[in-house]
């Protein structure tokens, strides 16, 4: 994606390449990171593995981390508990989801996060929970 999470910016900075340079580079370990820059088309997000429905994504704590601006994002349980603020807080839903990246080279699952992923798929995460909440879910 070029956009969420400061994309953009990355994008102009990144290396171009295909997915199949990036898996190549990918296992040539370095100290410093490598940032590349892929076009390639969105061909499945994975809503099962093994037979089991997965989520498209979380529940998250929206309580500001001490001492920053940044909100804590961290998974709640079911009944609202953050285990790393250690209280009840505000939550709301963050897309998390596993999609496979194609171009002419190669694939590639990767895992896409919140802003990212919203781009991706287009919808926010409250429209993803509130159409898997429906009776047709995602059919």
């Amino acid at each position: 994606s070029q956009e969420g999470a400061g994309g953009a910016a990355r994008l102009a900075a990144g290396r171009a390449c295909t997915i199949a340079d990036m898996r190549a580079a990918a296992e040539l370990v370095t100290a410093s990171p490598e940032v590349f820059s892929v076009i390639s088309r969105l061909s499945v997000v994975q809503t099962k593995k093994q037979g089991e429905t997965q989520p498209l994504m979380y529940m998250a704590c929206q309580e500001p981390r001490p001492g920053s601006a940044l909100l804590c994002n961290k998974r709640v349980g079911e009944d609202g508990f953050c285990p790393s603020c250690q209280r009840l807080g505000k939550v709301a839903p963050r897309l998390n989801i596993r999609c496979r990246f194609a171009d002419f080279s190669d694939g590639a699952w990767l895992t896409t996060f919140h802003e990212a992923a919203q781009s991706v798929i287009g919808l926010t995460a409250e429209q993803a929970k509130e159409m898997e909440s429906r009776e047709d879910g995602r059919e």
